[in-house]
């Protein structure tokens, strides 16, 4: 499943496949550095892919590359977690983080914004209150 990317990308495994609903995903090395290698399964997921890219690293991860259903993108490393900071009494902390994330992601950029699914109407997903 993944070795053709593996090749396209020169690319070596880093560990365990990892299998949701919508994606198998695979962290790798490329060029000694830690990547995730995903293969998206559905059509949502892959416009995510095309969203990370138009973040271009802003607060998002990086992509590193994008054909077809794979997407590669920097991998997250280190032992921090919003969660862990959140169930210590440092959620203050972690609220910060993640409004500075949220700020990052919905800065104004000199592209229009791609495509992507709407959150109602006839999507498969029901509607959101306004």
């Amino acid at each position: 499943m993944f070795d053709s990317y593996l090749t396209r990308w020169n690319l070596a495994p880093d560990g365990a496949p990892i299998v949701t609903p919508a994606a198998h995903l695979l962290p790798v090395l490329k060029d000694g550095m830690p990547a995730m290698l995903k293969l998206s399964h559905e059509a949502d997921e892959r416009l995510g892919g095309v969203l990370m890219e138009w973040w271009g690293g802003d607060g998002a991860a990086r992509v590193l590359a994008r054909f077809g259903d794979a997407l590669l993108m920097e991998r997250a490393t280190g032992s921090a977690s919003l969660s862990d900071m959140a169930r210590s009494g440092q959620d203050d902390e972690a609220c910060v983080i993640l409004c500075a994330v949220a700020a990052q992601l919905h800065a104004r950029r000199s592209k229009p914004l791609p495509e992507l699914t709407p959150l109602s109407g006839p999507s498969g997903y029901g509607n959101v209150p306004r």
